[in-house]
């Protein structure tokens, strides 16, 4: 299991969080993912056979821009 903060920009609101959820749930292996509108910030546990490109990819095709990938 891999975990990963994605730094983003656009996430003004609680739907902007579902969303961005939503998205990130839809990809194949995500197991969680808790988006942080105040932080811009989107934590997401996922198998380890995900990439962080794949994440970023599904949170730009929901609307929001993802400036950077940090994996814990």
């Amino acid at each position: 299991m891999k975990s990963f903060t994605l730094h983003t920009e656009g996430l003004m609101c609680h739907n902007c969080e579902a969303k961005a959820e939503s998205a990130l749930l839809a990809v194949a292996g995500v197991v969680d993912a808790e988006a942080d509108h105040e932080t811009n910030t989107v934590q997401v546990s996922c198998e380890d056979d995900v990439a962080a490109d794949t994440l970023s990819g599904a949170v730009e095709e929901a609307g929001y821009r993802v400036t950077s990938v940090e994996e814990a």
